[in-house]
């Protein structure tokens, strides 16, 4: 959703506590009597309701590229996505990535891997780097790392794809390959 939400209430007009942050919204449900067969909630928004198709801005002007939401060609090692851009500007490029393995001895297996990401038109090449790290808080044993890319400006409002390539990606534990979180395009 990239509507701006104006309030949220229960389908007999009790009123919810919520919070949007860019394009997540959050209902406080917590003390509400449950229906015994759905309770409904309303959510009304300020303007026309504004649904994207493909992955879409924020409204703080965040790109996040969930690696569960790109498409992964383990034969070319290209992870790739489609979103849309609202706001045109100049965007900081971070990759964030788990550490695997053992709970005793977590690996990152970022270092030793090199690419380049394809956006807007650039080929920005990619050496991994453990530039912020913090405990993963899903995964409580493991640190999520943080990677500094550079920079790509979008001149204008449109549909874009970004291109990582050259990275073996595996998303378990147990598996090879680079840990990938996802990556965040931030203004």
């Amino acid at each position: 959703m990239l509507s701006k939400v104006k309030k949220a209430n229960l389908l007999d007009g009790t009123d919810l506590k919520y919070e949007q942050q860019g394009r997540y919204l959050t209902i406080d449900l917590s003390g509400i009597k449950k229906d015994e067969i759905a309770s409904v909630v309303e959510v009304w928004y300020m303007d026309d309701l504004k649904i994207a198709s493909i992955i879409a801005q924020s409204l703080d002007k965040t790109i996040q590229l969930d690696r569960i939401a790109g498409n992964y060609d383990k034969d070319e090692l290209i992870t790739s996505w489609t979103f849309t851009v609202e706001y045109p500007g100049t965007y900081h490029i971070q990759l964030l990535s788990n550490e695997k393995g053992r709970h005793s001895n977590p690996v990152w297996e970022g270092a030793d891997q090199k690419g380049s990401i394809e956006v807007a038109g650039k080929i920005i090449t990619v050496v991994l780097t453990r530039d912020k790290e913090k405990i993963d808080p899903t995964l409580f044993f493991y640190k999520e790392i943080t990677c500094n890319i550079g920079a790509i400006e979008f001149p204008k409002k449109g549909t874009y794809s970004l291109h990582l390539k050259g990275f073996e990606i595996g998303a378990g534990k147990w598996t090879k390959g680079l840990g990938l979180r996802r990556i965040l395009l931030t203004n």
